[in-house]
């Protein structure tokens, strides 16, 4: 029953962890809105025409296309809005990426000094594992490749040397 305990707890503190260190970054440091940036797309004005039935595919798309003027001032302003948008957004995920990565690194150190207490230190470790996946994921795209390479030789060797300390440990 203590094992199965032991089990439930430690994925409840990562869990626990995890929820936190995001709700966290969202209050103390929340990312750029489509809402903040106030991008409203143009209404056309005119309604799009319906394509003849002997048009080509070509004729159709190229008449849908033409109702709308993508060389308006309206269409202008929202392309130059929605770019400083994304902007701001890689930077916010860029940003997001080395802070979430940052902590969950310091999650696995500190899991290392608490593995007389394994679920605790377990608990940690998986939190600090996920914040590092998730930090990832959410900038893939966002930060730069070496950047991604280092970091993440960086989160394989805490790891390994993590995973050696513990078998040490744990063969005597």
């Amino acid at each position: 029953m203590a094992k199965v305990m032991n089990v439930v707890f430690g994925i409840g503190i990562a869990v626990l962890i995890f929820i936190v260190v995001l709700l966290g970054i969202k209050a103390f440091y929340p990312g750029p809105t489509y809402d903040d940036y106030d991008c409203t797309y143009p209404e056309p004005a005119r309604i799009a025409p319906v394509c003849a039935e002997n048009m080509t595919v070509k004729e159709c798309n190229t008449l849908q296309n033409s109702y709308f003027d993508s060389n308006s001032p309206e269409m202008k302003s929202y392309e130059e809005c929605n770019k400083k948008f994304q902007e701001a957004d890689k930077k916010y995920r860029t940003v997001l990426f080395f802070v979430v990565y940052i902590i969950g690194i310091i999650c696995l150190i500190i899991s290392m000094y608490l593995l007389n207490m394994t679920n605790i230190a377990a608990g940690i470790a998986f939190a600090g594992l996920a914040l590092i996946f998730y930090g990832f994921g959410q900038s893939w795209g966002t930060t730069n490749d070496i950047m991604k390479f280092i970091t993440g030789l960086v989160a394989a060797v805490v790891v390994i040397v993590f995973a050696v300390v513990l078998n040490k440990k744990y063969s005597k």
